[in-house]
């Protein structure tokens, strides 16, 4: 038999991804996978959370990228989204500053200057 007949079909893998909140972080996803060596085919969804890509890659290489473009893949056994609790108000607000840690950090010396602006 002829090598050249024998052809290996390539690998192909639907995976969700978690971090996705718009069509731009899915155009994101789409070309930094473009970039891997042996991708060939590569759609992403935001409204799904689903990419499928295909081509001769492994599942690790895709991770490794994915998680290099600021987001993750979500595994079989792990749920997509925790259920949300929306705050509203002064509440909200501060559960807003409190989640991201650069205004967290950026909340506490704020409270510290003015401390300090206090006791001067």
């Amino acid at each position: 038999m002829d090598q050249q007949a024998i052809q290996e079909e390539p690998s192909a893998f639907k995976v969700r991804i978690a971090g996705m909140d718009c069509g731009s972080c899915a155009m994101t996803i789409e070309n930094g996978m473009r970039q891997v060596p042996g991708v060939k085919d590569v759609a992403v969804s935001f409204t799904t959370e689903l990419m499928d890509v295909s081509g001769d890659v492994s599942l690790d290489d895709i991770a490794r990228r994915i998680k290099e473009l600021g987001y993750r893949v979500v595994h079989d056994d792990e749920q997509t989204a925790p259920i949300a609790v929306e705050h509203r108000g002064l509440v909200g607000f501060l559960s807003f500053l409190w989640e991201q840690p650069h205004l967290r950090r950026a909340l506490f010396v704020t409270l510290a200057a003015a401390i300090g602006v206090l006791f001067v």
